[in-house]
């Protein structure tokens, strides 16, 4: 919220500027700001809501700065020099709304036919950035000996849901 000093009231409508800055992106992340915010006459705060857009994107926790630059009514210029980051965390990195997911494709045959897996996210989610995911390597058939050397780790690239 933009606040006047405690104890003001405006006794006038007083536009309020202010820039934004941060790692989330406006419009993308949340709903779109504007860079002003009216301070009604009677009032001494006005509220600007960071409404967060669900993108099913898994994303680090981002931020969102707002500084004031400024501030006029009718009769007056206001300056100001406040800031105030609003931390956004993401849902899709909860690990108990996470569950990868390994499905196999195809069977492997001699002397040619490759067997492979897909490692997945789940439907509809997204890196926004490489996910390493690392696995354990079991069964018969030795790795390195019956099949080409399997590393334990593979990288979901950022933009996909598997790989």
């Amino acid at each position: 919220k933009i606040s006047l000093p405690s104890g003001i009231t405006a006794a006038e409508n007083i536009v309020v500027t202010y820039a934004i800055t941060g790692s989330a992106l406006n419009g993308t992340d949340y709903a779109t700001l504007s860079g002003t915010a009216t301070i009604v006459a009677g009032a001494n705060e006005v509220l600007v809501p960071i409404t967060v857009i669900d993108d099913n994107i898994i994303e680090s926790v981002e931020t969102v700065n707002i500084r004031l630059t400024g501030g006029s009514s009718a009769n007056f210029v206001y300056t100001a020099n406040s800031s105030a980051t609003v931390t956004i965390t993401d849902k899709d990195n909860t690990p108990a709304n996470l569950t990868i997911q390994v499905v196999k494709l195809g069977d492997a045959a001699e002397p040619s036919t490759a067997g492979s897996f897909t490692v997945k996210l789940p439907t509809n989610i997204t890196a926004a950035e490489p996910i390493n995911v690392s696995y354990t390597i079991a069964g018969t058939a030795v790795n390195g000996g019956d099949y080409v050397s399997l590393s334990g780790n593979v990288i979901i690239p950022a933009g996909s849901n598997s790989v």
